[in-house]
């Protein structure tokens, strides 16, 4: 299976939202989750992020990390795109909350694993 994320950076800020179900379930995550049949990186990042924020991607601006992990006894990969996606923000019932955090916030955030490292390549590696 492959789950994709997206992070959306706004005023040197990460968009990251706390889920309410899952893997991840209580933690604060980027915005993504798994790639439906047929589905690219791209739809799969723009459905996502339309469902869980309400935001619309307008840019893919480039991958910032690849992962995978076993779930269930199924082997995972991952990858997390930084994104440009204007809107209004608006959480669905995935999501508990979602937020705006400076890098200096995340470290005080009960998140799931690796979102400081991402979010850090996101903000300054070009």
């Amino acid at each position: 299976m492959n789950v994709v994320n997206a992070i959306v950076v706004k005023d040197s800020k990460i968009l990251l939202i706390k889920r309410s179900q899952g893997l991840h379930a209580e933690k604060w995550a980027f915005p993504g989750g798994n790639i439906e049949p047929g589905e690219t990186i791209l739809e799969a990042l723009k459905r996502e992020l339309k469902e869980e924020t309400n935001l619309n991607l307008k840019k893919l601006i480039r991958k910032i990390a690849e992962y995978n992990y076993k779930r269930d006894n199924e082997n995972i990969l991952g990858s997390s795109w930084l994104v440009e996606a204007p809107g209004s923000l608006k959480i669905n019932s995935e999501s508990k909350e979602a937020n705006w955090f400076s890098l200096e916030e995340l470290e005080d955030l009960d998140t799931a694993p690796g979102i400081s490292q991402e979010a850090l390549k996101a903000l300054y590696e070009k």
